[in-house]
């Protein structure tokens, strides 16, 4: 190439070499050159010196190709730039259509028209609860009734299963015609076949412990009714306040008389004559009566008026009292004037808690170094007790009964020599305990 006016050298040359160059690479890029390359290399090639500092462009004459591919390239330019705008405008035109079909079509949904099937099952399925809620608000005052009714009657029918049981296998030990009260159970149970309950069961006594918090009104209730269905007549009902009859509830039946009573937490059924039972067992009262008026004629010594147990002596006996571990009951010995001997304890031994006399007698004999012999049921008047023939540590014959204070729940033994011990023989039939308050 020759530029006329002005003599080339070497590095014109090499500068018009390097335009050519970026002119090839343009076009062959398809002309996509940004804003900013066109800036930045406008102002490289906008001035162009030679080593003296002579500006080519001045003195030279650009050709032609030079100019028209300027023209282009800017031209390319603005059309790119027009054309992404009117894209964009396009694009803008089309989604303001797809925004205002869909707001039609929300619109058109939301009053009704053209609802799709899953939004007229969801309004079903709304009306479906709402007039379920409604239904059973208005049926609930019947449905609560209905179920309390239901719950009364299934509570009245196990009631009725419980008695109906009671009636065919619960029989009173000793009694097969005497339902047990329910949540009762026999004081002798694991011990049927030991002589000394068959031999209180063949004097005609049979022993039931009752539940923790049971009410002997209740008891009565049970067995006024149930003894009435069995073909029992009540006969008689003896509060505790009347001497003249022993205390209890009589019932007969074909020439038997029954008397039903408690002691603690226990029920007692006796089995009677029938005409102690419509008489209250007075004849017995009576014979009492007249035996401890002879004794108390000849009495001058007595209990404690606060101790457990009533008993008048003859002037002959000695009491003398000690402290011991139950409670303030103290521990009595009775002895004779001159006999030394002769002699019972009575002792307050231990708070009653359910277990079998039995083994309190063992406890006291263990702590004691005293053998049990053997030992049986004993009957202190209306009170079950027990009798044992013991052998103390010198080995000497001993006897024991123990026994149950009704006023103070405490088990006490009654303890002396067993070879013709009088005043042992005279305490087991005189003493009695006190009166107790229900």
């Amino acid at each position: 190439m020759h530029i006329p006016f002005f003599r080339k050298n070497s590095k014109t040359e090499k500068n018009d070499l390097k335009a050519q160059s970026l002119a090839n690479a343009q076009k062959a890029l398809g002309f996509k050159r940004n804003s900013s390359t066109h800036k930045e290399n406008d102002r490289n090639n906008k001035v162009t010196k030679d080593e003296d500092g002579v500006d080519l462009h001045k003195y030279t004459t650009i050709k032609k190709d030079h100019i028209i591919f300027g023209k282009q390239s800017t031209n390319l330019q603005k059309k790119s730039h027009r054309s992404s705008n009117k894209l964009q405008n396009v694009l803008d035109r089309e989604s303001s259509k797809v925004d205002n079909n869909f707001i039609k079509k929300y619109q058109k949904s939301c009053t009704g028209k053209g609802a799709s099937n899953r939004e007229k099952f969801v309004k079903r399925k709304n009306l479906l609860r709402k007039s379920i809620t409604i239904l059973i608000i208005i049926l609930s005052p019947f449905l609560l009734a209905a179920f309390i009714y239901f719950a009364i009657q299934t509570v009245l029918q196990i009631r009725d299963n419980d008695n109906t049981d009671n009636l065919i296998t619960g029989q009173v030990y000793g009694f097969a015609d005497i339902p047990v009260y329910p949540g009762s159970s026999f004081i002798f149970e694991n011990y049927e076949d030991s002589t000394e309950v068959k031999e209180f069961i063949s004097a005609g006594y049979s022993i039931y412990r009752l539940s923790p918090g049971t009410v002997w009104t209740d008891v009565e209730n049970f067995y006024n009714e149930q003894l009435q269905q069995l073909g029992w007549e009540q006969v008689k009902d003896v509060p505790r306040s009347d001497n003249s009859m022993k205390y209890g509830k009589y019932f007969v039946k074909e020439g038997i008389g029954l008397r039903i009573y408690t002691e603690i937490d226990d029920i007692v059924f006796q089995r009677v004559s029938e005409t102690d039972a419509r008489e209250g067992l007075k004849r017995v009262v009576d014979a009492e009566n007249t035996r401890k008026q002879a004794i108390k004629q000849n009495s001058t010594v007595s209990l404690l008026p606060d101790y457990p147990w009533r008993l008048e002596m003859p002037g002959s006996y000695v009491v003398t009292y000690t402290s011991s571990n139950v409670s303030t009951i103290q521990k009595a010995k009775i002895t004779m004037i001159g006999d030394t001997e002769n002699f019972v304890e009575i002792i307050p031994f231990i708070t009653y808690d359910g277990r079998l006399y039995d083994e309190h007698l063992f406890d006291y004999t263990s702590q004691n170094n005293i053998s049990i012999v053997n030992s049986q049921t004993y009957l202190f008047s209306d009170l079950i007790g027990l009798k044992a023939q013991l052998k103390s540590e010198d080995d000497k014959n001993m006897v024991a009964y123990v026994i149950n204070s009704p006023r103070d729940n405490v088990v006490f033994i009654f303890y002396g020599p067993a070879d013709a011990n009088s005043i042992m023989d005279f305490l087991v039939e005189n003493i009695v305990p006190m009166n107790i308050n229900r």
